[in-house]
């Protein structure tokens, strides 16, 4: 039995995360209490109304059934969240993967080390922001996105939009330009500007301007006309829509695209690629200062580095 009380990152970080921790399970054969999910649990119907989120789910598509026991109970498992070490490697029971400290690759899912380690303890707590499992990822990704479907709502406003979308145009492109906390972080060194996400467009992507439909998200928002401009003039002669959703929304639209565009180092259109089997583009300052080349990726692993 895993519990899992891992609680860093943003969406798209917690869903990456709890990636290779559901793909771990399945080929070990275990069940996993996650608690570190429970605060956004109501964004997912298969999640919301459980006491806490368990996985893999059973062959009929429900969740398993909570165990019994103290661990069972959140506020013990809140208790342990707090009070976790901070390191990487294993510590007693804990297997940890701190977040940005350690080498990741000590506290890889796919090992012998980590087998003897879940062989030796009939119970595991799960600190790992980082625990990988590439190639079981990719073996069960249906069966992991399955588990995080979003609401059927969504679902269905995006796939009427879609098809609006196919019969005016041959490709709709996503574009996700993270702005809010880019800004600060590191200096700024991954902030781009909607003008830099353009001519990216225009200098790498192969496309038809006139068959082609760009659709644009960010995290923060367009009700502001003069940051409307800001997106929407550099694309002067593209055929764009600017999407004014919250988060699930635009997730769910990404999903609905044909291929996307995201920054490199966010996980946020990366898991709508993953989830969707979209090819992928990663781009950054740091990318392009570097003169790398940049192409699309076909349905990327969170984490395949």
């Amino acid at each position: 039995m895993w519990y899992n009380i891992n609680r860093n990152g943003q969406l798209g970080n917690r869903l990456f995360s709890r990636a290779h921790v559901y793909a771990a399970a399945l080929e070990y054969g275990e069940t996993v209490v996650d608690w570190g999910l429970l605060d956004i649990a109501k964004k997912f119907p298969r999640l919301a109304d459980a006491k806490l989120p368990t996985y893999p789910l059973l062959a009929d598509g429900t969740m398993p059934p909570l165990p019994e026991g103290f661990l069972s109970n959140p506020d013990v498992l809140k208790w342990l969240h707090k009070t976790r070490p901070r390191g990487t490697g294993p510590f007693l029971n804990y297997w940890s993967q701190h977040w940005g400290k350690g080498d990741p690759d000590i506290a890889r899912l796919d090992t012998d080390t980590f087998r003897q380690f879940n062989d030796a303890h009939p119970t595991i707590l799960m600190n790992g922001f980082k625990t990988r499992c590439v190639d079981w990822v990719r073996k069960h990704r249906t069966e992991i996105t399955k588990f995080f479907e979003l609401p059927e709502s969504l679902r269905t406003k995006w796939s009427i939009t879609q098809q609006c979308w196919h019969a005016q145009y041959s490709e709709v492109i996503g574009i996700h330009n993270r702005l809010t906390d880019f800004r600060k972080a590191s200096g700024g060194r991954h902030y781009m500007m909607p003008k830099d996400f353009a001519n990216v467009v225009r200098d790498v992507v192969d496309f038809d301007p006139k068959t082609t439909l760009f659709v644009f998200f960010s995290d923060e928002s367009f009700r502001n006309d003069d940051f409307y401009k800001e997106i929407k003039e550099p694309f002067n002669g593209l055929n764009i829509y600017i999407n004014e959703g919250d988060q699930l929304d635009d997730l769910c639209a990404m999903m609905h695209c044909d291929r996307l565009i995201g920054p490199s180092n966010s996980t946020f259109s990366r898991w709508a690629a993953f989830a969707a089997g979209l090819p992928w583009m990663g781009v950054s300052n740091v990318l392009l200062q570097e003169g790398a080349k940049l192409s699309f990726i076909d349905t990327p692993i969170p984490w395949d580095y």
